[in-house]
């Protein structure tokens, strides 16, 4: 379990932009590692990168990173981290325009059924979908309601950043209120 926290707490520090810290404790993730086993085969760092890359405005680089398909991982290790790399496998493949976005949120939606807050960030990934078809920006109000009945802050702000307007202007004081830097949003 120390490798995951290690590697979680060098997330939050790069999203808070405190990019020394996390590599102090990326380098304490290496010192946790057990040797011989890549930390990549439980996909865990992959999908803390690419939380920080989405949050960073980098969906391209978090493709580039989201290589392994959910389905693949079978193992007690992956597996548990199977519906979070999957919602944030859908959200890259929608922020970077993918030919097979639609396709990754089938996909996701059945890797995240019985997770709450993953189902929410794919729901929120197939609403920015239907945005870019030209719905209006509400339907990602569902997904905002799930993230925060789930308690989980963090999306939730990052929901309300992507609505626009004055949800936006909220979505970033919650950000700025946990330590957060602004979530680059449109992604670029």
């Amino acid at each position: 379990m120390g490798v995951r926290c290690a590697y979680a707490a060098a997330t939050v520090y790069g999203l808070r932009g405190d990019d020394d810290t996390r590599v102090a404790w990326l380098e304490i993730v290496d010192a946790l590692a057990t040797p011989g086993r890549p930390l990549s085969t439980m996909h865990f760092n992959e999908f803390f990168d690419a939380l920080l890359l989405l949050h960073r405005g980098q969906g391209e680089a978090a493709m580039r990173l989201l290589l392994a398909p959910p389905e693949e991982f079978r193992t007690w290790a992956s597996g548990m981290w199977r519906p979070w790399y999957a919602a944030l496998w859908a959200e890259a493949a929608v922020v970077t325009g993918h030919p097979d976005a639609a396709g990754r949120i089938r996909r996701a939606q059945l890797a995240t059924w019985d997770n709450p807050v993953a189902a929410a960030v794919v729901e929120r990934a197939a609403a920015l979908a239907g945005d870019r078809a030209g719905q209006h920006p509400t339907a990602l109000a569902p997904a905002a309601a799930a993230l925060s009945a789930a308690g989980c802050r963090y999306q939730w702000a990052r929901t309300l950043v992507t609505i626009g307007g004055a949800e936006r202007a909220r979505g970033e004081a919650e950000l700025a209120a946990m330590g957060a830097t602004v979530m680059a949003w449109p992604p670029g």
